[in-house]
C-alpha cells in the first residue's frame, strides 16, 4: 500500500509542478524596428537637401545676374 502511494505521488508530483510552471505570464513578442525603412527616410531626406540647397544657389546666381544686368 506505502508502494502504491509513494508511486502514485512521485508520478502526480512532477506533473503538477510542470503545470504550475506553464500558469505564468505568456512571454511578451520582441518588437524590433525594421531595418530597411529608415534608411530609405535618410536617403529621400539627402536627397530632398541637396535639391533644396542646388535651387536656393541657382536662384541666389539668377538674382546676381539679373542684377547686374548681363
Amino acid at each position: 500500500m506505502r508502494f502504491r502511494c509513494a508511486s502514485i505521488l512521485s508520478a502526480i508530483l512532477p506533473a503538477a509542478s510542470t503545470f504550475a510552471m506553464q500558469q505564468g505570464n505568456p512571454p511578451s513578442p520582441k518588437i524590433s524596428a525594421p531595418s530597411g525603412w529608415p534608411v530609405i527616410g535618410y536617403l529621400i531626406a539627402a536627397v530632398l537637401f541637396a535639391v533644396a540647397i542646388t535651387l536656393s544657389l541657382k536662384t541666389a546666381t539668377r538674382s546676381e545676374v539679373e542684377e547686374s544686368g548681363a
